[in-house]
Protein backbone atom coordinates (compact mmCIF):
# COMPACT_ATOMS: atom_id res chain seq x y z
CA UNK A 1 0.00 0.00 0.00
CA UNK A 2 0.92 3.89 -0.38
CA UNK A 3 0.70 5.32 3.28
CA UNK A 4 0.30 8.91 4.23
CA UNK A 5 1.63 9.78 7.98
CA UNK A 6 0.27 13.30 9.14
CA UNK A 7 1.92 13.92 12.40
CA UNK A 8 0.54 16.83 13.84
CA UNK A 9 2.65 19.64 16.24
CA UNK A 10 0.45 18.72 19.58
CA UNK A 11 1.55 15.52 18.94
CA UNK A 12 5.53 15.74 18.54
CA UNK A 13 5.63 19.24 20.71
CA UNK A 14 5.20 19.59 24.40
CA UNK A 15 3.04 22.91 24.77
CA UNK A 16 4.79 23.52 27.72
CA UNK A 17 8.67 24.05 26.59
CA UNK A 18 8.24 23.84 23.08
CA UNK A 19 10.40 20.46 22.63
CA UNK A 20 9.78 17.50 20.34
CA UNK A 21 8.70 14.68 22.00
CA UNK A 22 11.33 12.53 21.30
CA UNK A 23 9.94 9.68 22.83
CA UNK A 24 6.84 9.84 20.60
CA UNK A 25 8.39 10.55 17.63
CA UNK A 26 10.85 7.22 18.54
CA UNK A 27 7.93 4.99 18.47
CA UNK A 28 6.22 6.65 14.95
CA UNK A 29 9.34 5.87 13.35
CA UNK A 30 9.43 2.38 14.62
CA UNK A 31 6.03 2.19 13.26
CA UNK A 32 6.99 3.67 10.10
CA UNK A 33 10.03 1.26 10.32
CA UNK A 34 7.48 -1.91 10.64
CA UNK A 35 5.26 -0.55 7.75
CA UNK A 36 8.10 -0.37 5.58
CA UNK A 37 9.46 -3.77 6.12
CA UNK A 38 6.05 -5.62 5.51
CA UNK A 39 6.53 -3.75 1.61
CA UNK A 40 4.15 -0.33 2.19
CA UNK A 41 5.68 2.73 0.68
CA UNK A 42 5.43 5.18 3.08
CA UNK A 43 5.29 9.71 2.46
CA UNK A 44 5.67 11.74 6.38
CA UNK A 45 3.87 14.73 6.27
CA UNK A 46 4.96 16.69 9.14
CA UNK A 47 3.95 19.26 11.59
CA UNK A 48 6.07 20.44 14.45
CA UNK A 49 9.24 22.93 12.72
CA UNK A 50 7.61 25.81 13.98
CA UNK A 51 6.10 25.04 17.01
CA UNK A 52 9.44 23.61 18.46
CA UNK A 53 11.25 27.14 18.34
CA UNK A 54 9.86 28.83 21.80
CA UNK A 55 11.29 32.18 20.85
CA UNK A 56 7.96 34.13 20.95
CA UNK A 57 10.06 37.30 19.38
CA UNK A 58 10.86 35.32 15.74
CA UNK A 59 8.46 36.07 13.15
CA UNK A 60 6.65 32.64 11.63
CA UNK A 61 9.38 32.41 9.18
CA UNK A 62 11.97 32.96 11.57
CA UNK A 63 11.17 30.05 13.93
CA UNK A 64 10.43 27.72 10.55
CA UNK A 65 14.41 28.48 9.60
CA UNK A 66 15.51 27.70 13.23
CA UNK A 67 13.03 24.73 13.80
CA UNK A 68 12.76 22.50 10.74
CA UNK A 69 16.46 21.96 11.13
CA UNK A 70 16.24 20.67 14.38
CA UNK A 71 13.16 18.76 13.42
CA UNK A 72 15.02 16.99 10.66
CA UNK A 73 17.99 15.99 12.35
CA UNK A 74 16.09 14.13 14.77
CA UNK A 75 14.13 12.39 12.00
CA UNK A 76 17.56 11.71 10.08
CA UNK A 77 19.06 9.94 13.02
CA UNK A 78 16.10 8.18 14.43
CA UNK A 79 15.71 6.69 11.28
CA UNK A 80 19.25 6.46 10.34
CA UNK A 81 19.28 3.71 13.76
CA UNK A 82 17.47 1.14 11.27
CA UNK A 83 19.51 1.97 8.63
CA UNK A 84 16.16 3.97 6.31
CA UNK A 85 16.98 6.96 4.60
CA UNK A 86 14.92 10.27 4.36
CA UNK A 87 15.29 13.08 2.31
CA UNK A 88 13.20 16.58 2.80
CA UNK A 89 10.69 18.13 1.00
CA UNK A 90 9.89 21.55 1.32
CA UNK A 91 7.09 22.90 -0.78
CA UNK A 92 5.55 25.91 -1.47
CA UNK A 93 2.31 27.08 -3.45
CA UNK A 94 3.63 26.68 -7.07
CA UNK A 95 5.10 23.10 -6.18
CA UNK A 96 1.30 21.53 -5.79
CA UNK A 97 -0.98 24.25 -7.54
CA UNK A 98 0.96 25.64 -10.44
CA UNK A 99 3.21 24.95 -13.47
CA UNK A 100 5.78 22.62 -11.26
CA UNK A 101 2.87 20.44 -9.93
CA UNK A 102 3.16 17.25 -12.20
CA UNK A 103 7.71 17.42 -11.81
CA UNK A 104 6.35 17.50 -7.97
CA UNK A 105 4.38 14.29 -8.30
CA UNK A 106 7.02 12.33 -10.77
CA UNK A 107 9.82 13.50 -7.91
CA UNK A 108 7.32 12.11 -4.80
CA UNK A 109 6.66 8.85 -7.10
CA UNK A 110 10.49 8.66 -7.38
CA UNK A 111 11.72 9.11 -3.97
CA UNK A 112 9.00 6.45 -2.93
CA UNK A 113 9.81 4.13 -5.56
CA UNK A 114 13.70 4.57 -4.24
CA UNK A 115 12.94 2.91 -1.07
CA UNK A 116 13.96 6.78 0.85
CA UNK A 117 11.16 8.24 3.09
CA UNK A 118 10.19 11.38 1.83
CA UNK A 119 9.46 13.80 4.78
CA UNK A 120 7.38 17.03 3.70
CA UNK A 121 6.39 19.75 5.12
CA UNK A 122 5.11 23.41 3.95
CA UNK A 123 7.95 25.74 3.40
CA UNK A 124 6.73 28.42 5.68
CA UNK A 125 10.50 30.29 5.51
CA UNK A 126 9.28 32.53 2.19
CA UNK A 127 7.78 35.81 1.89
CA UNK A 128 5.46 38.51 -0.61
CA UNK A 129 2.70 36.63 -2.68
CA UNK A 130 4.15 33.22 -2.30
CA UNK A 131 3.65 33.27 1.54
CA UNK A 132 0.02 34.28 1.12
CA UNK A 133 -0.47 31.42 -1.63
CA UNK A 134 1.21 28.87 0.92
CA UNK A 135 -1.58 29.75 4.16
CA UNK A 136 -3.82 26.87 3.40
CA UNK A 137 -0.71 24.57 3.15
CA UNK A 138 0.59 25.58 6.40
CA UNK A 139 -2.37 23.76 7.29
CA UNK A 140 -0.90 20.59 7.00
CA UNK A 141 -4.16 18.26 7.09
CA UNK A 142 -4.48 20.06 3.76
CA UNK A 143 -0.84 19.48 2.59
CA UNK A 144 -1.25 15.63 3.45
CA UNK A 145 -4.43 15.25 1.29
CA UNK A 146 -2.52 17.23 -1.38
CA UNK A 147 -0.05 14.74 -1.26
CA UNK A 148 -2.14 11.91 -1.02
CA UNK A 149 -4.21 12.53 -3.77
CA UNK A 150 -0.90 13.24 -6.02
CA UNK A 151 0.44 9.95 -4.86
CA UNK A 152 -2.60 7.59 -5.31
CA UNK A 153 -2.57 6.56 -1.73
CA UNK A 154 -4.45 3.61 -0.66
CA UNK A 155 -4.82 4.98 3.54
CA UNK A 156 -4.15 8.42 5.46
CA UNK A 157 -3.19 7.95 9.01
CA UNK A 158 -3.93 11.54 10.67
CA UNK A 159 -1.65 11.56 13.89
CA UNK A 160 -3.50 14.19 16.68
CA UNK A 161 -3.74 14.78 20.15
CA UNK A 162 -7.11 13.49 20.73
CA UNK A 163 -8.54 9.83 20.78
CA UNK A 164 -10.44 10.40 17.30
CA UNK A 165 -13.70 12.33 16.47
CA UNK A 166 -15.46 12.63 19.59
CA UNK A 167 -19.42 13.18 20.38
CA UNK A 168 -18.97 15.27 23.08
CA UNK A 169 -22.53 14.94 23.89
CA UNK A 170 -22.35 11.12 24.37
CA UNK A 171 -18.95 11.23 25.88
CA UNK A 172 -17.42 8.69 23.18
CA UNK A 173 -14.88 8.31 20.25
CA UNK A 174 -17.23 8.12 16.74
CA UNK A 175 -15.20 4.71 15.46
CA UNK A 176 -16.84 5.16 11.91
CA UNK A 177 -17.96 8.10 9.44
CA UNK A 178 -18.90 6.44 6.09
CA UNK A 179 -21.19 8.45 3.56
CA UNK A 180 -21.88 11.84 2.43
CA UNK A 181 -24.87 11.61 5.10
CA UNK A 182 -21.88 10.30 7.86
CA UNK A 183 -19.58 13.42 7.45
CA UNK A 184 -22.90 15.72 7.77
CA UNK A 185 -23.51 14.66 10.83
CA UNK A 186 -19.75 14.68 11.79
CA UNK A 187 -18.93 18.39 11.06
CA UNK A 188 -21.95 18.65 13.29
CA UNK A 189 -20.01 16.85 16.59
CA UNK A 190 -16.66 19.46 15.72
CA UNK A 191 -16.32 21.33 18.68
CA UNK A 192 -13.55 23.59 16.76
CA UNK A 193 -11.43 24.77 19.16
CA UNK A 194 -7.59 24.36 18.19
CA UNK A 195 -4.22 23.27 20.20
CA UNK A 196 -2.04 25.99 21.23
CA UNK A 197 0.52 24.98 18.84
CA UNK A 198 -1.61 23.26 16.14
CA UNK A 199 -3.26 25.56 12.84
CA UNK A 200 -6.12 23.00 11.59
CA UNK A 201 -8.28 22.37 14.38
CA UNK A 202 -10.65 19.13 14.35
CA UNK A 203 -12.78 21.29 11.45
CA UNK A 204 -10.25 20.99 8.81
CA UNK A 205 -9.43 16.99 9.65
CA UNK A 206 -12.60 16.46 8.95
CA UNK A 207 -13.13 18.43 5.63
CA UNK A 208 -9.81 16.84 4.63
CA UNK A 209 -11.03 12.94 5.47
CA UNK A 210 -14.12 13.85 3.36
CA UNK A 211 -12.69 15.15 0.64
CA UNK A 212 -9.95 12.32 0.40
CA UNK A 213 -12.83 9.80 0.88
CA UNK A 214 -15.68 10.78 -1.06
CA UNK A 215 -13.93 12.71 -4.09
CA UNK A 216 -10.40 10.83 -4.34
CA UNK A 217 -11.54 7.48 -2.73
CA UNK A 218 -8.36 7.16 -0.08
CA UNK A 219 -9.21 6.04 3.74
CA UNK A 220 -8.57 8.06 6.50
CA UNK A 221 -7.89 7.43 9.74
CA UNK A 222 -7.83 9.54 13.03
CA UNK A 223 -5.48 8.32 15.66
CA UNK A 224 -4.32 9.18 19.00
CA UNK A 225 -0.27 9.83 17.89
CA UNK A 226 0.87 9.78 21.36
CA UNK A 227 -0.27 6.23 22.01
CA UNK A 228 1.65 3.30 21.54
CA UNK A 229 1.80 1.48 18.18
CA UNK A 230 -1.44 3.27 17.25
CA UNK A 231 -0.88 3.07 13.26
CA UNK A 232 -0.16 -0.73 13.94
CA UNK A 233 -2.66 -1.31 15.54
CA UNK A 234 -4.68 0.37 13.67
CA UNK A 235 -4.05 -1.95 11.15
CA UNK A 236 -4.49 -4.97 12.73
CA UNK A 237 -7.64 -4.43 13.26
CA UNK A 238 -8.18 -2.70 16.84
CA UNK A 239 -10.27 0.00 17.73
CA UNK A 240 -8.96 3.21 18.14
CA UNK A 241 -9.19 6.26 16.79
CA UNK A 242 -12.16 6.80 14.04
CA UNK A 243 -11.89 5.44 10.43
CA UNK A 244 -13.16 7.25 7.53
CA UNK A 245 -14.38 5.10 5.09
CA UNK A 246 -13.81 5.74 1.43
CA UNK A 247 -16.07 5.48 -1.50
CA UNK A 248 -14.79 3.00 -4.15
CA UNK A 249 -13.03 4.34 -6.75
CA UNK A 250 -13.92 4.01 -10.21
Amino acid sequence: MKIVVKIGSAVLVDQKDSRINKEILIDIVSQIKKLKRRGHSVVIVTSGAVASCGNKKYSRALKAIVGQPRLMSLYIDFFESYKIEVGQLLFTHEDLEGERCGYTKELLNEVMESGVIPIVNANDAVSGEELDALKQYADNDILAERVASMIGADIVFILTNENGLMDFKNRKVVRVVEDQEGFYKARFLVENRKSSVGRGGMMSKVKVAENLCMVHGIEVRLLPGSQEDAILDSLSGKKIGTIFKAKKRP
